[in-house]
């Protein structure tokens, strides 16, 4: 019986087996690959302008803020990034919250600010900014009171700070 032994270079469609180094050279920069991809979208995570309470208020001009959207703002306290939304409805009206959600919140994923909308990043539940202050079904925003003085929209640090459980 006539028996022929296949080797790598007799068949170049046959991929030449990895050896044991091989391998694991690959696991690690595969592994590598993969910690670092990480490490960039948890880098990312943290989003929203950067502001900073002066005599214990945070003072937001409304008018830079067009009808019908939602910017996002952050405050370092404690070591903890509290991001909150200031939203102006369609008719100019504006709505206040923490970027957390009652159900979503140990997901630590916060909302995504779209023209018109607000859409959770955790279960992706997109709303209107009129209704920012209702929800929809679960997924509903957590209210942070304000007050209106002039075309500034007035924030206490105080309620700021006491809604860092949610971050």
């Amino acid at each position: 019986m006539l028996t022929t032994k296949l080797t790598a270079t007799s068949n170049p469609y046959m991929p030449m087996p990895l050896r044991h180094d091989q391998t694991a050279r690959l696991l690690l920069l595969l592994s590598l690959t993969v910690l670092l991809l990480c490490l960039g979208s948890c880098a990312s995570k943290v989003h929203g302008e950067p502001v900073t309470p002066r005599g214990g208020v945070f003072t937001i001009d409304a008018s830079r803020i067009p009808n019908d959207e939602a910017r996002l703002y952050m405050y370092d306290h404690d070591g903890k990034q509290v991001v909150f939304m200031v939203a102006k409805t369609r008719s100019g009206d504006i709505k206040t919250a923490f970027d957390a959600c009652i159900t979503c919140y140990p997901h630590r994923q916060g909302y995504r600010a779209d023209p018109g909308c607000v859409v959770c990043r955790y279960c992706g539940t997109s709303f209107q900014i009129d209704d920012l202050d209702k929800g929809i079904g679960n997924c509903i925003p957590i209210a942070v009171p304000h007050d209106i003085s002039g075309q500034n929209v007035i924030i206490r640090q105080s309620d700021i700070e006491a809604g860092s459980r949610w971050f």
